[in-house]
């Protein structure tokens, strides 16, 4: 074994080491969902793990699934799946009133600090979180309609990566609220089959899911609970 073996053998035991004795007053997981995906009949579900407290990982996926219309004339289907994930670096905790920087603390350092200002009240904030993020996405979406009884199949492929800005809100009845705002790039390999599809899809599903490749500014909300 060699000393680059070692080295890391014992930086991995240092790190378990110091994340078996933190308290847990600062969640570590969070599963999350974004209520935008309502308008397009997509069900997104993400999770979140803080490995430090300026630092965590964001992995997240959706699947979608829309059928309408009898008849040829308006029938029409859309499905797809996306995955993605993001990297988080933690600027600042907020814990009601006081303000605590985040970068090269351990977990109970920082619970120390913070134990003195803990807020018991059920729907108080418990802890808000600024922080900018790497962010990245892969979408692959389908849709069908028919002319003169033959199937007409169209496709959406989708890369986009961008930087946000965002702040999180952990409650003490363990909810979770997290909102982000930055620049993205999208590219988009898409058939025409696809956008003339696409026209016979509701409203939200024509104005949100008909990309172009580009930089847009992408707004993001999401719920869910935290542990």
């Amino acid at each position: 074994m060699n000393r680059f073996s070692i080295a890391f053998a014992y930086l991995v035991a240092t790190v378990f080491s110091i994340f078996s004795q933190e308290e847990k007053k600062t969640s570590r997981f969070v599963v999350f969902t974004s209520p935008f995906g309502v308008f397009t009949n997509t069900i997104p579900l993400g999770v979140e793990y803080t490995l430090l407290p300026f630092f965590s990982l964001n992995i997240k996926g959706s699947y979608t699934y829309s059928e309408s219309g009898k008849n040829e004339l308006n029938y029409f289907k859309l499905y797809g799946t996306s995955v993605g994930g993001d990297i988080k670096l933690f600027i600042q905790y907020k814990y009601g009133h006081y303000k605590f920087s985040t970068m090269f603390k351990s977990f109970n350092k920082l619970n120390a600090e913070m134990s003195e200002y803990s807020l018991q009240r059920t729907g108080s904030v418990l802890v808000s979180k600024s922080y900018v993020k790497l962010d990245y996405k892969y979408e692959d979406l389908r849709n069908r309609s028919y002319f003169r009884g033959e199937p007409i199949d169209g496709f959406d492929f989708v890369h986009g990566a961008g930087l946000a800005f965002g702040v999180e809100w952990l409650f003490s009845n363990m909810i979770f609220i997290n909102f982000y705002l930055g620049p993205y790039y999208y590219f988009h390999h898409t058939s025409d089959q696809y956008l003339n599809n696409l026209q016979k899809g509701s409203f939200f599903q024509s104005m949100m899911l008909k990309g172009s490749t580009g930089t847009k500014i992408n707004l993001g909300f999401e719920v869910g609970f935290h542990f």
